[in-house]
């Protein structure tokens, strides 16, 4: 009964997967993160949860309910298929038990891949224009050319605007 109440109150979401990769418990804050219904208790976890490798529609699942003795870490980029369609950026890993089957921890990622994508465009964009800074777009300008160079394909349009810091 402490056990139950200590895992309620944690903040990550904790599942148990039995030996036959069915969900045998979660807690409270998996219920709310991921939807799950009481009738997901004794299904297949692969059925209750599905994670996959990025938000591509087209990216591989990921197995947890699949060979249970080997500890598991999601992709960095992995996310969670929520029931209505929506997708939840998360992180974790399976841990196993021996001879129980394994623990998934799991945990809601949403503000830190929100706050790494905006570092990543302000590193790249001027913040006035939201156009791409002068560092990207010489980075861009190599890259086509060499690719150019190797037989590929290229285009570039210049606009040279007379007096822009007025605009």
């Amino acid at each position: 009964a402490q056990t139950r109440l200590a895992l309620s109150l944690v903040s990550d979401s904790v599942l148990k997967i039995d030996r036959d990769g069915r969900l045998a418990y979660f807690n409270d804050t998996a219920a709310t993160l991921f939807q799950l219904q009481p009738t997901c208790l004794g299904k297949h976890i692969d059925s209750c949860l599905c994670v996959q490798a990025d938000d591509d529609m087209d990216a591989a699942r990921v197995p947890l309910g699949e060979d249970l003795h080997q500890a598991l870490t999601l992709p960095a980029d992995a996310v969670v298929l929520l029931a209505g369609g929506g997708l939840l950026p998360g992180e974790g890993a399976r841990t196993p038990v021996p001879g129980a089957g394994a623990l998934l921890i799991l945990r809601d990622v949403t503000e830190q891949r929100r706050s790494r994508r905006w570092l990543a465009f302000q590193a790249t964009h001027d913040t006035l224009t939201a156009l791409l800074n002068r560092a990207e777009m010489e980075k861009r300008i190599a890259y086509t050319l060499e690719q150019a160079r190797s037989g590929g394909r290229a285009s570039l349009l210049y606009i040279d605007l007379d007096q822009f810091k007025v605009i």
